[in-house]
């Protein structure tokens, strides 16, 4: 229902472009790596920021600039429960997992402790609309089925 849809900005490689993100309408910006202007910028807003992570220092330095959920980037790097590992030291952190996720391993994702799955190219690549509103739904089933 796109009255639901929350919208925001992906791919933010700096601060200047979230800002611009921001002032257009974008309700959580998401980056490829942290970046402590673009957090700076979030937090003036109010704007969750989610960004990338790839260390469990660059999470705890992204939870000390206010981010309540970091982006593990990209998840194709890591096992699953590289989750449980992170989130064993850094109570109350949320993880999307974004890159190499499937639909044959969502579930390991979510049984490993992952907040948010990012899934991306997996249904954008297939380029046909009606092929994309298909797999998408499709990925939501899975998520409810994996979830109850």
């Amino acid at each position: 229902n796109k009255e639901d849809a929350i919208i925001g900005a992906g791919t933010v490689l700096d601060s200047e472009t979230a800002r611009i993100a921001i002032l257009a309408g974008a309700k959580f910006i998401v980056s490829p790596s942290f970046n402590r202007e673009t957090s700076i910028i979030c937090n003036r807003y109010g704007i969750p920021y989610i960004p990338g992570c790839f260390s469990v220092r660059e999470v705890v330095e992204a939870r000390e600039y206010g981010s309540d959920i970091v982006k593990l980037f990209p998840g194709s790097a890591f096992k699953p429960s590289i989750i449980k590992d992170i989130k064993a030291p850094i109570k109350g952190i949320g993880i999307m997992v974004s890159g190499g996720i499937s639909y044959d391993n969502m579930s390991e994702w979510v049984s490993n402790g992952c907040d948010i799955i990012s899934i991306g190219s997996s249904i954008v690549n297939l380029k046909d609309p009606v092929i994309i509103e298909k797999e998408t739904r499709k990925y939501i089933e899975r998520i409810y089925e994996i979830k109850n």
